[in-house]
């Protein structure tokens, strides 16, 4: 009965097409987990619990996880988890064999290029499926980058065929996509400074997450190796060394005209958050610019 719930009543879901193609993709998966990120409504996540051993239904609402867990409470292999797929730290799942995820939370380019960057970092997964792929131009971007990149290859479409309707439009893509990991060579990280090189970052004051008051405070662009340019002057900066970070990713930012601010700046491990520290007591956020609008979500969302 679930499969047949349908784009043509709730276009927050699939087609009942795609959930059927979802129950012939996972016949055989009973043993396995299931990432599904953005378990939204829980329609496809009551699909996946009868196919899948264990589904882990990750969303960014509470309110949204309640709403889910109601619809479904007479199932009992389904965990919920509150985690925003690009903010929040994807080491949680370092322990867990995840074999298959399900990518449909944020639909913007650099989101979905995240998540498939941090699932592709997931080293038992076998299968990657996306929705809205014939729809959104994010979805479809992102994906054609991977494979292209020879990251993965396409293993089919799922969901309606074009030419199909949606939202008044004609799609000329399928609804979904489901890919294969490729095997490729274990590279050493990008060090931090190389990490940095070429990126800009949004400054806040450190209240941001709490009072709500987004206005930035400054710019600060990594244009050249150890030579930044930002809205405060020029600036130096290096990896800090050893003996002065504790082991943590740590910069070192200096003005080199007045004030002469100097900066102990320590990174996220997923480079996506820069904590400031200046030298005359003020602290600052960052964020990449990149991220600018979907973290400003999540900030939203954390006042509402």
């Amino acid at each position: 009965q679930e499969v047949l719930h349908d784009k043509n009543v709730d276009a927050w879901t699939t087609s009942s097409e795609f959930k059927q193609d979802l129950v012939q993709l996972f016949s055989n998966s009973q043993n396995e987990t299931m990432l599904e990120v953005g378990a939204h409504l829980g329609h496809c996540t009551r699909v996946l619990s009868r196919l899948f051993g264990t589904v882990l239904a990750l969303e960014n609402s509470v309110q949204v996880l309640k709403n889910n867990a109601a619809r479904n409470e007479d199932l009992r292999n389904i965990v919920y988890l509150k985690f925003h797929s690009v903010m929040d730290d994807w080491s949680l799942f370092a322990q867990t064999p995840i074999h298959a995820v399900f990518i449909d939370a944020a639909h913007d380019y650099g989101s979905v290029r995240s998540d498939l960057e941090r699932t592709l970092a997931l080293p038992h997964v076998h299968t990657i499926v996306l929705d809205d792929y014939g729809t959104t131009a994010g979805v479809h971007r992102a994906v054609d980058e991977v494979v292209a990149a020879g990251l993965v290859k396409v293993k089919s479409f799922i969901g309606r065929a074009p030419p199909w309707s949606y939202d008044g439009s004609i799609m000329k893509d399928w609804e979904g996509i489901v890919l294969e990991p490729l095997p490729r060579e274990t590279k050493e990280p990008p060090s931090l400074e190389a990490s940095l090189l070429g990126s800009s970052w949004v400054v806040y004051p450190a209240g941001v997450f709490t009072s709500g008051y987004f206005t930035p405070h400054g710019l600060i662009s990594f244009d050249r190796l150890h030579e930044a340019g930002s809205s405060y002057g020029p600036m130096e900066w290096r990896q800090a060394t050893d003996q002065e970070s504790g082991g943590r990713d740590m910069l070192i930012l200096q003005l080199t005209e007045e004030p002469r601010w100097r900066f102990q700046a320590t990174i996220t491990e997923a480079r996506t958050g820069m904590a400031l520290f200046r030298n005359d007591g003020v602290v600052l956020v960052a964020i990449p610019q990149t991220m600018v609008r979907v973290i400003g979500d999540k900030l939203l969302s954390y006042l509402h």
